[in-house]
């Protein structure tokens, strides 16, 4: 899932759990969701990913219990894209053709 407004990527609390190498500790945090609900999380280091055959650089998350949201939805979500993944490049989504597609930015 990608949500362009967010400061920081989410992180679903299991997912980071199973993963714990790809993430470093950094502060605590209050956050507020897109109800206005306001919750205090851990706020990580996320590592270098892959995704759409590019290299996104290592960025902050908040680690965040999507228990609920993923119980409501059909495919589960371990991420939420937020803006420092997003920012670095075009982020193209074809809905017709279930096709998306990344151009980093040049460098």
């Amino acid at each position: 899932m990608i949500d362009t407004g967010a400061s920081v990527t989410v992180v679903d609390e299991r997912f980071a759990a199973q993963n714990a190498k790809l993430f470093t500790h950094e502060s605590m945090s209050e956050v507020t969701d897109a109800s206005g609900a306001v919750l205090r999380t851990p706020i990580v280091g996320m590592a270098a990913i892959q995704m759409l055959g590019a290299e996104f650089e290592a960025s902050p998350a908040a680690i965040v219990d999507l228990s609920a949201v993923n119980a409501a939805v059909e495919q589960r979500m371990d991420l939420i894209l937020g803006w420092p993944i997003l920012a670095q490049g075009t982020l193209t989504i074809d809905h017709r053709l279930q096709a998306a597609s990344f151009q980093p930015r040049s460098r």
